[in-house]
């Protein structure tokens, strides 16, 4: 909500964050620093850490169960819907998480380690390597098709403009403007 951040950190614990009266309440850690935080709905966080694993945590009652599937630190995660989530890891695969049952399958096509995801819609995925390409994700059938462009380098972020619109962000310093029609873009 609007008064209430969470941080995680690279030396210590998640902290909830009251700004109202500007206190704090440690949460609780991961065995490893934490990389993103990410809000699930009002009373649940997901948090994602260097040791692999990312922590569901039930903000009424500050307990956390925790998600094991990445063999890597965990770069980026995703909401996908109230019960599923999409984690990208440097073990090179993104996870799509039933959050009902605590599973997840495997996606599996990138060369490289996976630096950002995002969702274009609720079949649609698209993620970024650290090879300079993106993936466009079909979950219906869980394959992939593969965008070039950036130079050198990965693909740290990626926006969603519209559903036919993306940008991406690389290390090479270039923005890219993505159609998704035809899988083309321009600097």
């Amino acid at each position: 909500n609007e008064t209430t951040i969470v941080s995680g950190s690279a030396y210590g614990p998640l902290r909830v964050w009251d700004l109202t009266n500007d206190t704090s309440r440690v949460l609780g850690e991961h065995d490893e620093p934490v990389s993103p935080v990410m809000k699930l709905n009002e009373t649940t966080i997901v948090s994602a850490g260097e040791d692999g694993t990312l922590r569901v945590w039930d903000l009424t009652n500050d307990t956390s169960r925790v998600l094991s599937g990445h063999n890597l630190l965990v770069s980026s995660v995703m909401k996908l819907n109230e019960t599923t989530i999409v984690s990208g890891s440097w073990d090179n695969t993104l996870r799509v998480w039933d959050l009902t049952n605590d599973t997840s399958r495997v996606l599996r096509g990138h060369t490289g380690s996976v630096l950002s995801v995002i969702k274009l819609n609720e079949t649609t995925i698209v993620s970024g390597d650290n090879d300079g390409t993106l993936r466009v994700w079909d979950l219906t059938n869980d394959t992939s098709r593969v965008l070039r462009g950036h130079r050198i380098g990965g693909v740290l972020s990626v926006i969603k403009l519209n559903e036919t619109t993306i940008v991406s962000g690389g290390v090479d310093g270039t923005l890219r403007v993505w159609d998704l029609t035809n899988d083309r873009s321009e600097e």
